[in-house]
């Protein structure tokens, strides 16, 4: 090839290498590999479909939730639920055609949405004669007749209107909704209920299973999350003046929080907030970010409380940050990265139609490069467009839904935005292998265990990022932390794609439920540390000891005494050995020791094992030889772990003096313990 051949040859691959460059899509993009432009929309069969809510299963497909307004039924609004695959298109096992529609009988409106571990869609919102409602799908999109017999429950407060507006759900099924009632005064409190895993309220929160707070004006909830104790947040806002951020904290049983804000309340006024419908997100450092909108001309709102509710100083400016879109914007939805990077999804309209809006923010606050500003705007169709929710896929990948149409037709949108590369940890935690845990929320339970005896269980950290998973270090703490032995991890970084495993051994000290938490750090921003519950149960035999019939001994602390009794007479009491454990007590024996022990005399044990509920009796009998106090120990050996052998403690006094005895019939002593003194 000649020189100048080899020199146009080098420009061209040059020129080619540079447009190539050009038009690789950045963060911020639409990505043009979902549905071939990024934006899908989706009807339902009427003129106004309205998506509020989006998540994303651990298999890559797309739900989506909102209200559809049914013309078949006489113009009335429902809930409707659509699935995508994760290229876009509808998921056609998915109801047959990829979405559903769910009727009341009246008009509707879903807000939001929540997965549960097993697959099944909980969607929840109100309804006009029924007051707020609660449904859950199964995952091919049928309603789960196990959740009240027909998928659908309703709860109203007593009050004219009841709206669910968001879902959380714990690790022992039980399903918190948050939400807003109207009041007897005619203003809005904040309402919360928390269901049981069938659907019927749960009791054992605020005595009837559902409550209403009133922050002092017109109030309405945005979110709910659950920390890894138990309590429960809620963030929305509340008006009075004008429209403040606002937080509460409730205790598992549906008190108010007292150790957090003023009496369990945090009102945060950010300079008049039109709509705080952003939502809240729990930090693993157990800091809290809120979003929402404020001003006029409005703007995004984002604001970061440390776990007491007083606002984090070292976030943004004092605590917050705002965001101004380019016009007036409406904040609706937020998401963590796995790299502690926030976004926050929402409209914005400047002088013509509402497109959907996206900021991408660093974990202390300012604008990330995202899409060159931080911020991106996107009209859709040539007309409205409103975007709601924001959801993560697992290769980084944004979605926003909400709905977008003319001023006669709006549909379903949702929208792929490209979310960059994503060189950051992910800790994925297993048990067992291939089953992931969910941070703060799980419980292993290591079943039931003999004192004395071990169950070991094999944990998996994966790290399921693009970058390395550094720093790990497994903790634990709790009631009985010292029943559960953690093998210390052989690794401290794992790779991309790599995983490491270690054991937790459950050793019962004492029999009953025994609780731990293990935590395991690592520099996964937003799952540091990753905190797992551990439980179990202390089982096999149990002895007890009965003296008289009906009163338990204290091993090594029972003292029976048998009083004071003549040279020369034997005086006997009666004793239960009793098995109130799960399995059956073998290797019964009863010895004696002491100072004293001749004076003692054990009776034959008719058997050496009882099954479970078993009981058998034997005879101790006092026979002093001596005047005076007089001590001995008799143990009982078992194959009861933790009271091998019961101990019990002995004493009676002989007595010099005379003894009168009662016959009845004549020859048959009345052992009644009757003495002359």
């Amino acid at each position: 090839m000649s020189s100048f051949r080899r020199f146009v040859t080098s420009v061209v691959c040059a020129a080619l290498q540079v447009i190539a460059g050009s038009a690789a899509a950045a963060p911020g993009d639409l990505d043009t590999s979902f549905n071939s432009t990024g934006i899908v929309t989706t009807s339902f069969g009427s003129d106004w479909d309205w998506a509020n809510s989006v998540v994303v299963q651990a298999n890559g497909k797309i739900v989506v939730s909102g209200t559809s307004l049914q013309p078949a039924l006489g113009g009335n609004q429902d809930f409707a639920v659509a699935r995508y695959n994760p290229d876009g298109s509808l998921d056609l096992s998915f109801n047959s055609t990829g979405k559903v529609t769910t009727d009341f009988n009246t008009s509707e409106w879903a807000y939001g949405m929540a997965l549960q571990n097993d697959g099944k869609i909980l969607v929840t919102g109100t309804s006009v004669s029924d007051g707020l409602v609660l449904v859950r799908y199964n995952p091919d999109g049928g309603l789960d007749a196990t959740f009240k017999g027909t998928g659908k429950v309703t709860t109203k407060f007593g009050t004219s209107t009841d709206v669910g507006k968001s879902i959380a759900v714990q690790n022992d099924g039980k399903i918190v909704v948050a939400g807003y009632s109207r009041s007897e005064s005619g203003d809005y409190d904040w309402a919360v209920v928390r269901f049981l895993s069938d659907g019927d309220l749960d009791t054992s929160f605020s005595g009837d299973g559902k409550l209403t707070t009133d922050l002092g004006g017109s109030d309405s909830t945005t979110g709910v999350v659950l920390q890894s104790d138990g309590k429960i947040l809620v963030a929305g806002y509340s008006y009075s003046d004008g429209n403040d951020f606002a937080l509460v904290r409730y205790n598992p049983d549906g008190s108010l929080d007292n150790t957090f804000g003023t009496a369990g309340k945090v009102v945060t006024a950010t300079g008049g907030i039109t709509d705080a419908g952003g939502g809240v997100v729990l930090l693993g450092s157990g800091t809290i970010l809120v979003a929402g909108t404020v001003g006029n001309p409005e703007d995004f709102c984002l604001a970061r409380y440390n776990s007491d509710g007083s606002l984090d100083a070292g976030f943004g400016n004092a605590g917050r940050v705002i965001t101004d879109m380019g016009g007036d914007d409406e904040c609706h939805g937020m998401a963590v990265q796995p790299d502690g990077k926030i976004l926050l999804s929402g409209t914005s309209r400047s002088g013509g139609n509402y497109g959907f809006a996206l900021a991408r923010y660093e974990p202390d606050g300012s604008l990330d490069h995202f899409h060159g500003t931080g911020k991106v705007v996107t009209a859709i169709g040539g007309g409205n467009a409103h975007g709601e929710s924001v959801a993560l896929q697992s290769d980084g990948s944004i979605l926003v839904a909400g709905y977008s149409g003319s001023s006669n037709r709006e549909d379903f949108t949702l929208v792929r935005y490209e979310g960059g590369e994503q060189n950051y940890p992910e800790i994925d935690m297993e048990q067992p292998a291939g089953t992931s845990l969910a941070d703060g929320a799980a419980t292993i339970n290591f079943a039931n265990a003999n004192p004395g005896s071990s169950v070991p269980l094999i944990f998996t950290i994966r790290n399921a990022g693009t970058g390395p998973l550094g720093g790990l270090l497994v903790s634990k703490d709790g009631s009985n932390a010292g029943d559960f032995n953690v093998r210390a991890l052989a690794m401290t970084t794992l790779a991309a794609g790599e995983s490491a495993s270690f054991a937790v051994t459950f050793s019962p000290a004492a029999r009953g439920t025994r609780t731990a938490a293990i935590h395991i750090a690592s520099d996964d921003a937003d799952e540091n540390p990753f905190d797992i519950n551990l439980t179990g149960t202390s089982v096999g035999p149990d002895i007890v000891v009965e003296q008289p019939l009906g009163t338990n001994l204290v091993d090594g602390n029972g003292l029976i005494s048998f009083g004071s009794t003549n040279l020369g007479i034997s005086f006997p009491l009666t004793l239960t050995i009793r098995n109130v454990g799960a399995d059956p007590l073998t290797g019964l024996a009863v010895t004696k020791d002491g100072s004293d022990v001749g004076d003692f005399t054990i009776g034959t044990l008719s058997a050496s094992s009882l099954a479970a509920g078993g009981s058998r009796n034997f005879t101790v009998t006092f026979s002093p030889a001596t005047a005076g106090t007089r001590t001995a120990a008799i143990h009982i050996a078992s194959n009861d772990a933790d009271e091998n052998p019961f101990d019990i403690n002995l004493t009676g006094i002989g007595w010099e003096g005379p003894e009168i005895v009662v016959q009845q019939p004549a020859g048959l002593d009345s052992q009644m313990g009757v003495q002359c003194l």
